[in-house]
């Protein structure tokens, strides 16, 4: 038998690798940068509705340029007393599942939501997770549903232990939902439900609902294309977090306050702001909260970099909630045995499909 082998991989990925960041770096140049921020500071905040071409973009509602952070938060001492002073209250939640997919001849999903709040001015907090159990035939779309309707009940937990003066509630999640343009209509649409459901869950309880994370979109690229009549295909290649993170100079600074459109919360009626801060030299999160809460945004940029400062880098009450929710590798193990035992198989070997036991123990 002539058997031929390929070359050697690891030397094709890291080739393959320095090209591709080559090409990455060509893209974003200092001097197509410049060209960039020039044309970011060269819009105005537009007047009434302006004609819109993209699935999503950002829309700048105040002056381009750098906003300082209200006040000075220069570690954890001056961030706590910032949150006790104001008596201001922090929530947050996470959910983690345990979903077998088609590997595992049973549809049973379990569902985890960890909890996290912390009333500053009383100085009284807690930490909880709710477990939630399903079976469906769904895919992962239907599951990211069911998971949201969990995330849900979960809320309005959550909502009845915040008693500060001012409330806020992080969400580890965009609002914007445009990773749901692929979906389903039908689906999409359900998934905007739900989450403005739980917006207004929080709104209904004078709780300010605030959307963290990180993101790799290009909305804020578009908007300058929609106001400056650029083409999108004339701008750099670039993500709007590597935008900020080298217009933004000052560490907890943020950017100006952006309309956030999506086609999915413009077809359901969800007026959302957002902005960018700048967490240290390389990290960038956007945020986003409902537009009724514009005149609160100095108040939220203060309260989420408080919250970075005290969690080393992240906001502290994600971090926690996260840490409740998180189904580990082991919690996974011992569900998997329990399976096989609830159904009578004396190991998970003989319910799994042969492809994940192949993935598992491959042959040697």
């Amino acid at each position: 038998m002539n058997w031929i082998a390929t070359n050697n991989k690891m030397q094709k990925l890291l080739s393959i690798l320095d090209e591709t960041i080559r090409n990455y770096l060509n893209t974003a140049k200092k001097e197509s940068i410049e060209n960039l921020i020039g044309l970011f500071e060269s819009i105005k905040a537009p007047q009434g509705q302006i004609p819109m071409r993209y699935n999503s973009a950002l829309i700048p509602l105040e002056t381009p340029r750098e906003y300082p952070l209200p006040i000075q938060i220069n570690d954890i001492v001056s961030a706590t007393d910032f949150l006790i002073n104001e008596k201001i209250s922090v929530g947050a939640f996470d959910s983690s599942y345990f979903s077998p997919g088609p590997h595992l001849h049973i549809p049973v999903h379990i569902i985890s939501v960890g909890l996290w709040y912390y009333n500053y001015g009383e100085r009284t907090g807690g930490d909880e997770f709710e477990v939630f159990g399903t079976v469906t035939l769904g895919d992962r779309v239907e599951l990211e549903l069911i998971v949201k309707e969990f995330e849900g009940q979960s809320l309005e937990i959550l909502s009845k232990k915040l008693i500060g003066s001012s409330k806020l509630i992080l969400f580890d999640e965009s609002f914007n939902l445009t990773y749901t343009l692929s979906w389903a209509i039908d689906k999409r649409q359900e998934m905007v439900k739900r989450i403005k459901d739980n917006i207004l869950k929080c709104t209904k309880s004078n709780i300010i609902p605030v959307a963290v994370f990180f993101t790799r979109s290009r909305d804020l690229i578009r908007g300058i294309s929609l106001l400056t009549g650029t083409d999108l295909q004339e701008l750099p290649e670039i993500s709007d977090a590597a935008f900020m993170r080298l217009y933004l100079r000052e560490i907890g600074s943020r950017s100006p306050i952006f309309a956030v459109y999506s086609k999915p919360t413009h077809d359901a009626q969800l007026d959302l702001i957002g902005f960018y801060i700048k967490l240290d030299t390389h990290n960038i999160i956007r945020v986003e909260i409902p537009a009724v809460f514009r005149d609160l945004v100095d108040l939220v940029h203060s309260v989420i970099y408080s919250q970075v400062i005290i969690g080393n880098g992240f906001p502290m009450a994600m971090q926690r909630a996260h840490e409740d929710a998180v189904i580990t590798r082991d919690h996974r193990r011992i569900i998997e045995e329990r399976i096989a035992e609830l159904l009578g198989r004396p190991s998970i070997e003989y319910v799994l499909s042969k492809k994940e036991l192949s993935k598992r123990w491959p042959i040697v």
